[in-house]
């Protein structure tokens, strides 16, 4: 279905494309996906983007933490910034793919999606809880998003946290697990391909016409 929406100060005709179910709900998904890139000092930069890039690398792996009490293992920040002004509003799903294996005691980890405006948490959710060992897991996070306006310059973050406790945080064979690589490679992830590596953020636009 093809709109015509004609901006006045420019006095131009712009066509832009939207699917029917959009317009009737006035809202509009971009998928942006989760990933890292890694400089020459070995800095990681974590990073939101609409489109789809090699990541390096494609996962951040982390030591269990032992005991009964579940504490956060993983906690990462993927930034966006906005270049123009965008307002978000909707039910939302967010993909993380996670693992988690124990060594000497059974194991528990689950993952903590938050979404911020210039780091003020707008809405947040947990995934089920992964109780299998040395399983690849993919998480789907819902977030109900209340109506939120960035404007230029803002930034969007999705921050991701593995929680998880169990096994001995001394051994290498107890730790967990976030992939996210963009091109859903499987270097040292699920070489079955099953659990993809892609890290996927469903974000509600609203739409104006």
């Amino acid at each position: 279905m093809t709109l015509q929406q004609t901006f006045r100060k420019q006095g131009e005709r712009n066509t832009i494309s939207v699917d029917a179910t959009d317009v009737m709900s006035g809202t509009g998904i971009i998928i942006m996906y989760a990933g890292m890139t890694t400089n020459l000092a070995g800095t990681i930069n974590y990073l939101l983007s609409n489109k789809t890039f090699y990541s390096t690398p494609i996962l951040k792996s982390d030591g269990m933490t032992a005991g009964d009490t579940y504490a956060k293992d993983i906690d990462v920040n993927f930034d966006y910034t906005i270049n123009r002004s965008l307002t978000i509003e909707g039910k939302a799903v967010v993909n993380v793919p996670f693992y988690m294996i124990a060594a000497t005691n059974p194991g528990f980890a689950y993952v903590y999606a938050r979404l911020k405006k210039d780091g003020v948490e707008i809405a947040s959710n947990t995934s089920h809880v992964n109780e299998t060992e040395g399983t690849y897991n993919m998480a789907s996070i819902f977030l109900d998003i209340p109506k939120t306006t960035f404007k230029l310059g803002s930034t969007l973050t999705l921050t991701v946290e593995v929680w998880a406790h169990g096994g001995n945080s001394n051994s290498v064979d107890s730790n967990v697990r976030l992939a996210a690589d963009p091109m859903n490679r499987t270097t040292g992830w699920d070489a079955t391909g099953v659990c993809p590596s892609k890290l996927v953020f469903q974000l509600p636009t609203k739409i104006t016409l």
